[in-house]
């Protein structure tokens, strides 16, 4: 028995319940066909015509009856698309999903029009069952073959969090909220504001030597919570024994060095550090997320490379711009450098992002869902330099007061003036409070030298 206990975001199983259903924002689909049968038109009008009284019947709650003429279709033509579809969908709704899977994948080999719509379903039967790393995988080859399939995206990012995957799932997210016709959730918006947390949070840990029950919450997830707790020895220890690290996972990787720095273990950081840079792919999958950036970061001011630091740091916030322990960093590592101006820039904006932190949390615990709240966050966030968020909160705030169809086309009006504005193309110096990170050199070979 899994001692664990999760909650799930409001959103997670309706998006689940849209993806089984088909229902996804994939703008190339056309509607179902039948593929075109071998036999005479005879024969393909009455397959026509029994697969549309089989959907009647499973949209009426028999599925039993469905799948009983979906497999009389097949019968006659075994490689019917249009008929697998029937079974499979009929085998999922008769609590059969692992055949449903195997059915719908035929399905989907057959349907190349309905390619996506059926591997969403499936990624979805894949979650249901916990299969994640298979519905991941599902997810992803759906995006690089639709990128604009915003519905996948969004069962990417929320599956992603589940792994621990914080960062990868928030790039996602980021994604989503440059797009038009798409309002983001509460949910959504919340994990970029904490980009530490697991998600789903975890009320309570696995038991720590049971490793079934450590994967079934997301190690990463345990990881972090350990951490988060001040218990580093522990967390290194999930980390070591979790398949995701042993797998060469990039974000396994750069959490295992950020616990190493911010618990001060050194010695180890440094191997870290070398065993990353030995590696040029290695080290430039690395190089993608902040921790990676952090890790090195504490580093440099443990050699006392401040400068170096301050780069290290900068881009750490770049990639996650809500994580105060960057700022921490950087604002430590710029005294030391007497960048004392910009230290203390950095210092007030630190305070600023603690108090969207501050106000996120309100609503994440009290579910405050007023209006002045939202307004509160997003004027905060524009302030800092992130007017996609920004917009995000603002949509919310306008959602307590307005329907959701007015709030959207408002939402693509904002969204269309914010791509051409003077805000979006200093935002990047606005996130940063002017600081250039040009202007501290980062020569990690040398540091490295000087350790040795």
């Amino acid at each position: 028995m899994i001692n664990v206990s999760i909650r799930f975001p409001r959103c997670t199983w309706i998006m689940l319940a849209l993806l089984l259903a088909g229902v996804h924002g994939c703008k190339q689909q056309a509607r179902p066909r039948p593929v075109a049968s071998v036999g005479n038109s005879s024969t393909d009008e009455r397959i026509d015509e029994e697969l549309k009284r089989g959907r009647m019947l499973l949209a009426g709650g028999n599925p039993e009856a469905a799948n009983r003429i979906a497999e009389e279709c097949l019968q006659l033509e075994p490689q019917n698309g249009m008929a697998l579809m029937l079974s499979g969908q009929s085998a999922v709704a008769m609590d059969d999903a692992e055949t449903g899977i195997e059915l719908l994948s035929q399905a989907a080999q057959q349907l190349p029009e309905q390619w996506a719509e059926l591997n969403a379903q499936i990624a979805g039967l894949l979650w249901q069952q916990n299969r994640l790393q298979e519905a991941g995988s599902r997810f992803a080859d759906l995006l690089a073959a639709h990128p604009d399939f915003d519905e996948a995206r969004r069962g990417l990012a929320m599956l992603l969090n589940q792994l621990g995957h914080r960062f990868d799932a928030n790039q996602h997210v980021r994604i989503l909220s440059q797009r038009p016709d798409l309002l983001l959730t509460e949910s959504e918006l919340l994990t970029l504001l904490f980009p530490r947390r697991a998600e789903p949070e975890l009320t309570e840990l696995p038991k720590l030597d049971d490793p079934d029950a450590v994967r079934a919450v997301g190690a990463l997830n345990v990881v972090r919570a350990l951490a988060g707790a001040g218990d580093a020895m522990e967390a290194l220890n999930v980390l070591r024994d979790s398949d995701v690290l042993g797998s060469g996972d990039p974000a396994a990787m750069v959490l295992l060095g950020q616990v190493l720095a911010e618990s001060g273990q050194f010695d180890e950081l440094e191997k870290w550090i070398r065993q990353i840079v030995a590696s040029e792919p290695r080290r430039n999958e690395c190089k993608a997320y902040p921790e990676y950036w952090q890790a090195v970061g504490h580093w440099a001011l443990h050699r006392d490379q401040p400068r170096q630091a301050v780069h290290l740091f900068a881009e750490a916030i770049r990639r996650e711009p809500n994580d105060v322990v960057a700022y921490d960093g950087i604002i430590q590592a710029l005294e030391a450098s007497s960048e004392h101006e910009a230290a203390s820039r950095l210092s007030q904006r630190r305070a600023q992002i603690q108090t969207i932190a501050d106000l996120a949390e309100t609503i994440r615990r009290q579910s405050d869902e007023s209006e002045d709240s939202y307004q509160r966050i997003a004027a905060l966030l524009a302030d800092v330099g992130r007017p996609f968020e920004a917009r995000g909160w603002r949509m919310l705030a306008r959602l307590e007061s307005r329907s959701a169809n007015d709030v959207l086309r408002q939402a693509n009006v904002e969204l269309a003036k914010l791509m051409v504005s003077e805000e979006l193309a200093r935002s990047a110096e606005v996130m940063l409070c002017g600081l250039n990170p040009a202007m501290f050199p980062l020569d990690l070979a040398s540091l490295l030298a000087d350790s040795a």
